[in-house]
Protein backbone atom coordinates (compact mmCIF):
# COMPACT_ATOMS: atom_id res chain seq x y z
CA UNK A 1 0.00 0.00 0.00
CA UNK A 2 2.95 2.13 0.72
CA UNK A 3 5.21 0.99 -2.07
CA UNK A 4 4.71 4.41 -4.39
CA UNK A 5 7.16 5.72 -1.80
CA UNK A 6 9.61 3.99 -1.99
CA UNK A 7 9.70 3.97 -5.74
CA UNK A 8 10.12 7.42 -5.21
CA UNK A 9 13.47 6.13 -3.70
CA UNK A 10 14.78 4.04 -6.29
CA UNK A 11 14.68 6.73 -8.93
CA UNK A 12 16.52 9.35 -6.11
CA UNK A 13 19.43 7.38 -5.73
CA UNK A 14 20.60 6.59 -9.44
CA UNK A 15 20.52 10.15 -10.08
CA UNK A 16 22.46 10.61 -6.73
CA UNK A 17 24.98 7.94 -7.30
CA UNK A 18 25.47 7.59 -11.41
CA UNK A 19 23.12 8.38 -13.69
CA UNK A 20 23.47 9.32 -17.22
CA UNK A 21 22.77 12.55 -18.32
CA UNK A 22 22.51 14.35 -21.34
CA UNK A 23 20.23 18.06 -22.82
CA UNK A 24 18.25 17.65 -26.12
CA UNK A 25 19.22 20.38 -28.33
CA UNK A 26 16.28 22.88 -27.18
CA UNK A 27 15.57 21.95 -23.11
CA UNK A 28 13.03 23.33 -21.70
CA UNK A 29 13.57 25.69 -18.96
CA UNK A 30 13.94 24.10 -15.43
CA UNK A 31 10.69 26.46 -14.19
CA UNK A 32 7.93 24.50 -12.02
CA UNK A 33 6.18 22.37 -14.33
CA UNK A 34 2.51 21.20 -13.02
CA UNK A 35 -0.16 19.06 -13.85
CA UNK A 36 -4.06 18.33 -12.30
CA UNK A 37 -3.27 14.68 -12.84
CA UNK A 38 -0.98 11.47 -12.48
CA UNK A 39 -0.83 7.88 -12.95
CA UNK A 40 -4.70 6.91 -11.90
CA UNK A 41 -5.32 9.75 -10.82
CA UNK A 42 -8.94 8.54 -9.32
CA UNK A 43 -7.59 5.60 -7.09
CA UNK A 44 -6.13 8.63 -5.32
CA UNK A 45 -9.39 10.52 -4.95
CA UNK A 46 -8.96 13.40 -7.77
CA UNK A 47 -12.82 13.01 -7.93
CA UNK A 48 -13.18 13.90 -4.51
CA UNK A 49 -10.40 16.64 -4.91
CA UNK A 50 -7.54 14.87 -2.92
CA UNK A 51 -9.29 14.73 0.16
CA UNK A 52 -7.01 14.67 3.61
CA UNK A 53 -9.07 12.23 6.02
CA UNK A 54 -8.78 9.30 7.58
CA UNK A 55 -7.97 6.31 7.36
CA UNK A 56 -4.62 7.71 6.93
CA UNK A 57 -3.24 5.34 4.41
CA UNK A 58 -6.12 4.98 2.69
CA UNK A 59 -5.36 5.41 -1.23
CA UNK A 60 -7.92 8.39 -2.16
CA UNK A 61 -6.58 9.89 1.07
CA UNK A 62 -3.09 9.46 0.31
CA UNK A 63 -2.65 12.28 -1.96
CA UNK A 64 -4.23 14.96 0.18
CA UNK A 65 -2.84 13.31 3.53
CA UNK A 66 0.69 13.23 2.41
CA UNK A 67 0.75 17.15 0.85
CA UNK A 68 -1.21 18.33 3.30
CA UNK A 69 -0.75 15.99 6.74
CA UNK A 70 -0.87 19.78 9.04
CA UNK A 71 -4.84 19.48 7.85
CA UNK A 72 -5.39 16.02 9.24
CA UNK A 73 -7.41 16.02 12.22
CA UNK A 74 -5.76 14.48 14.93
CA UNK A 75 -2.56 14.93 14.06
CA UNK A 76 0.04 17.48 15.97
CA UNK A 77 2.60 18.88 13.31
CA UNK A 78 5.35 20.64 14.23
CA UNK A 79 6.11 23.20 11.83
CA UNK A 80 9.85 24.46 11.37
CA UNK A 81 10.10 28.16 11.30
CA UNK A 82 11.76 29.92 8.48
CA UNK A 83 14.67 31.36 8.32
CA UNK A 84 15.59 34.74 8.59
CA UNK A 85 17.61 34.85 5.69
CA UNK A 86 16.68 31.71 3.21
CA UNK A 87 19.79 30.68 1.09
CA UNK A 88 18.54 31.52 -2.59
CA UNK A 89 18.05 28.43 -5.14
CA UNK A 90 19.02 29.91 -8.34
CA UNK A 91 17.39 27.81 -11.56
CA UNK A 92 18.98 26.42 -14.64
CA UNK A 93 18.26 27.56 -17.40
CA UNK A 94 17.63 24.45 -19.34
CA UNK A 95 15.90 21.75 -17.73
CA UNK A 96 18.00 18.62 -17.08
CA UNK A 97 17.18 15.64 -19.19
CA UNK A 98 18.19 11.99 -17.62
CA UNK A 99 17.86 8.05 -18.48
CA UNK A 100 18.01 5.19 -16.20
CA UNK A 101 18.11 1.47 -16.88
CA UNK A 102 14.54 0.63 -16.36
CA UNK A 103 13.57 -3.48 -15.96
CA UNK A 104 10.61 -5.21 -16.59
CA UNK A 105 10.75 -8.12 -13.06
CA UNK A 106 8.51 -10.57 -15.20
CA UNK A 107 10.78 -10.65 -18.52
CA UNK A 108 13.90 -9.37 -17.23
CA UNK A 109 14.05 -7.19 -20.32
CA UNK A 110 15.55 -3.66 -19.66
CA UNK A 111 15.22 -0.53 -21.58
CA UNK A 112 15.98 3.08 -21.00
CA UNK A 113 13.76 5.23 -19.23
CA UNK A 114 13.56 9.18 -18.61
CA UNK A 115 12.03 11.54 -15.83
CA UNK A 116 8.86 11.63 -17.68
CA UNK A 117 8.56 8.27 -17.88
CA UNK A 118 9.14 7.93 -14.33
CA UNK A 119 6.13 10.33 -13.27
CA UNK A 120 4.00 8.68 -16.09
CA UNK A 121 4.23 5.55 -14.28
CA UNK A 122 4.35 6.02 -10.39
CA UNK A 123 2.39 8.25 -8.40
CA UNK A 124 4.66 10.56 -7.33
CA UNK A 125 3.26 14.13 -6.05
CA UNK A 126 6.87 15.64 -6.76
CA UNK A 127 10.02 15.29 -8.10
CA UNK A 128 12.25 18.15 -7.89
CA UNK A 129 16.11 17.41 -8.74
CA UNK A 130 19.47 20.28 -7.56
CA UNK A 131 22.47 19.95 -7.78
CA UNK A 132 24.48 22.92 -5.49
CA UNK A 133 21.99 25.87 -5.12
CA UNK A 134 20.34 25.19 -8.75
CA UNK A 135 17.11 23.68 -9.11
CA UNK A 136 17.32 21.52 -12.04
CA UNK A 137 14.66 19.60 -12.92
CA UNK A 138 11.38 20.36 -10.59
CA UNK A 139 7.67 18.68 -11.65
CA UNK A 140 4.22 17.90 -9.37
CA UNK A 141 1.14 16.25 -10.66
CA UNK A 142 -2.05 15.32 -8.88
CA UNK A 143 -3.05 19.14 -8.58
CA UNK A 144 0.38 19.23 -6.08
CA UNK A 145 2.42 22.54 -6.12
CA UNK A 146 5.23 24.00 -4.85
CA UNK A 147 3.53 26.04 -1.96
CA UNK A 148 2.47 22.32 -0.57
CA UNK A 149 3.94 21.23 2.49
CA UNK A 150 5.14 17.73 1.77
CA UNK A 151 5.55 14.86 4.07
CA UNK A 152 9.81 14.26 3.91
CA UNK A 153 9.75 10.98 5.25
CA UNK A 154 12.99 8.68 4.49
CA UNK A 155 13.20 11.34 1.92
CA UNK A 156 15.05 13.36 5.00
CA UNK A 157 17.06 10.83 6.14
CA UNK A 158 19.14 10.61 3.34
CA UNK A 159 19.35 14.44 2.78
CA UNK A 160 20.79 14.66 6.69
CA UNK A 161 23.37 11.52 5.84
CA UNK A 162 24.59 13.41 2.69
CA UNK A 163 25.07 16.62 4.34
CA UNK A 164 26.62 14.94 7.61
CA UNK A 165 28.97 13.70 4.92
CA UNK A 166 29.65 16.47 3.33
CA UNK A 167 30.34 18.43 6.60
CA UNK A 168 32.69 15.17 7.98
CA UNK A 169 34.34 15.29 4.05
CA UNK A 170 34.91 19.14 4.77
CA UNK A 171 36.33 19.06 8.13
CA UNK A 172 38.86 16.71 6.74
CA UNK A 173 39.14 17.94 3.07
CA UNK A 174 39.00 14.86 1.33
CA UNK A 175 37.99 11.38 1.80
CA UNK A 176 41.68 10.83 1.41
CA UNK A 177 42.36 12.99 4.29
CA UNK A 178 43.45 9.68 6.25
CA UNK A 179 46.07 7.15 5.41
CA UNK A 180 43.44 4.21 4.36
CA UNK A 181 41.22 6.72 2.02
CA UNK A 182 37.82 6.48 4.11
CA UNK A 183 36.07 8.14 6.31
CA UNK A 184 37.56 8.18 9.64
Amino acid sequence: MHGWKYRSLAVVLPLIFGSSASYAQEPPKADPVFSDTGPNPETYGQQLGYPVGWPYDKLQNMVGNYSHLDQLPGIRVNTVAAAEKPSPLLRAQSEITLSYPFGDVSTFATSTATLPDYLARNPATGLLIAHDQTILYEHYQYGRTDHDRFMSQSMAKTVTAMLGVRTRVGRNRTLRSNETGTMP
